[in-house]
């Protein structure tokens, strides 16, 4: 909850409490989950980086989501490879269809969430199983990855910069559902008391299903932080973390989403938690509406005074942290071909704006 942009105590916000966790075993089963759809040029490599765990207990379910391409004829021979995979058919329904049924299939205390295109450290199930025998009181735990091109060739340095940790519930209730970008899908891991109470997860959730489930969890328990990368994010044209996302429509539809997600967020609260709380939650709070409309006000030409029915100056206003306002005043007061090509290299994937970014980011600790 804020006053002029800045946080004020909300009594039923630090009321908030995280869930309990039961004791792990000594080696606890990990379910790996998996939706995949026509990625069958991918899902091998995905497939062969679980196999190659230096933890060994675990089960990998893949829900084939109507895919056209070979991914079934692919999975099928991992299959009869290790008894570990397992493969579940349906017809095409989305990813958070496809979640849904592999999770009813799978028995892990943990669950490991993995894109079809992307790859596992060999460390990464070991690491994860170790930080939550640690930290009992965890529920979600989340890591850095590195991105890599479709060949395999890895380009940029360990994101998010920085991670969210420990009980952020109160203050994630008052940030609009953020405090910090969680990593994509293949750096989320949950317990499995978190995952029954998220699934089954709406099933008309199209897109930003990993973001709906890990910033819905922090509401209710722990987040734990295992310091490192410990799997690669496959950049290939085909995902929206491509290169070609970052247009004016791509951040309108960024935009769409935090929109959607928050709405089925307040729906979720409202259910399990009472209308008090679910009412607090509200987008204007949010970090990422005001940072997506601020590329959005400079990719379409950054000459009008609003934005998406926003005046610029408020959205400029509402810009955390303050270090991070004085350097988009900055950039604003640049010719707009220069702010667009800044902004292309904060969020580009190439080699040299990565290592821009990542000085950047590091300096303004965002």
């Amino acid at each position: 909850m804020t006053q002029n942009g800045k946080p004020v105590h909300d009594d039923v916000a630090e009321n908030m409490k995280p869930m309990e966790m039961p004791l792990l075993g000594e080696s606890p089963l990990v379910s790996v989950l998996m939706g995949n759809y026509n990625y069958g040029h991918y899902i091998g490599e995905a497939l062969d980086s679980v196999l190659g765990q230096t933890y060994s207990n675990f089960e990998v379910i893949v829900c084939d989501d109507g895919s056209t391409d070979d991914s079934r004829e692919v999975v099928a021979r991992y299959c009869k490879r290790d008894s570990r995979i397992r493969m579940i058919v349906k017809e095409n329904g989305g990813l958070a269809t496809a979640l849904n049924a592999a999770y009813a299939a799978s028995r892990g205390e943990i669950v490991c969430l993995l894109d079809a295109d992307d790859v596992y450290m060999p460390e990464k199930l070991e690491r994860v199983v170790g930080a939550f025998k640690k930290h009992g009181r965890g529920g979600v735990c989340i890591h850095r990855l590195i991105r890599m091109d479709k060949n395999g060739r890895t380009f940029s340095y360990p994101r998010p910069v920085i991670l969210n940790e420990g009980w952020v519930g109160p203050q994630a209730l008052r940030g609009g559902a953020h405090v910090k970008y969680f990593p994509p899908t293949s750096g989320i891991s949950f317990r499995r008391p978190v995952t029954d109470l998220l699934f089954p997860t709406y099933p008309n959730l199209r897109r930003c299903v990993d973001g709906y489930l890990a910033s819905t969890a922090q509401f209710f328990t722990e987040i734990l932080a295992v310091d490192g990368a410990l799997a690669n994010l496959r950049i290939h044209g085909e995902n929206i973390w491509s290169k070609a996302v970052f247009t004016a429509d791509s951040f309108d539809g960024f935009l769409e989403d935090l929109k959607v997600v928050l709405n089925l967020q307040k729906e979720f609260l409202a259910i399990h938690c009472g209308s008090d709380i679910a009412e607090r939650l509200r987008l204007n709070d949010c970090a990422h509406y005001w940072n997506f409309l601020l590329a959005l006000h400079i990719l379409t030409g950054g000459h009008s005074k609003s934005v998406r029915g926003e005046q610029v100056q408020t959205v400029i206003e509402r810009i955390r942290p303050y270090r991070m306002r004085l350097l988009v005043r900055i950039l604003l007061a640049l010719p707009n071909a220069i702010s667009r090509r800044a902004l292309a290299s904060w969020t580009g994937p190439s080699k040299g704006t990565a290592m821009f970014a990542r000085m950047a980011r590091s300096a303004l600790r965002i």
